[in-house]
């Protein structure tokens, strides 16, 4: 189980770091679309990239946010229930996050299917859209991996 765990927080960091990178790219393209909009040559196809690039960025980064526990959380609230409250509160939701996730991964895996059917590609690069849908997808499923192993820590935690 910890070589699973391990390799799970491994693949999370590599798609964090891939996060990280479209980001960058994001930037990058943005500064270099204004500048040239500014001699009167901007980038046509920016706003599709940018697009993909944020589906990266985002469906990317959640597994390592959710390890780091970089997620907002409203603890304003849940500090002042008891330890069994706390702890009862945190495998619920560790549950429902699964659930969402698979839900969602699956949709988005039907989406990418659908994608890839039609031959569905982006307006002026015509770039294929189903591998960002299949990537975002198998990321909700990455996701669903890691709150299980949340899960698992949360119930060997000791009962005060």
């Amino acid at each position: 189980m910890n070589q699973l765990f391990a390799a799970v927080k491994g693949v999370s960091r590599v798609m964090y770091w891939i996060s990280c990178a479209a980001l960058a790219s994001i930037v990058g393209l943005t500064v270099l679309d204004v500048t040239l909009r500014k001699f009167g040559n901007p980038i046509d196809f920016t706003f599709e990239i940018v697009v993909f690039l944020a589906a990266i960025v985002i469906g990317f980064a959640l597994p390592q946010t959710s390890l780091e526990k970089g997620h907002v959380v409203m603890e304003f609230l849940s500090v002042k229930l008891s330890q069994k409250w706390q702890r009862l509160l945190r495998l619920t939701t560790r549950l429902v996050g699964i659930i969402t996730f698979a839900i969602i991964g699956w949709n988005i895996v039907r989406i990418g299917n659908h994608l890839l059917e039609v031959k569905q590609v982006s307006p002026i690069l015509e770039i294929p859209e189903f591998p960002v849908a299949y990537g975002v997808g198998v990321c909700c499923f990455v996701e669903c991996l890691v709150l299980i192993f949340d899960l698992m820590q949360t119930s060997k935690e000791p009962q005060s």
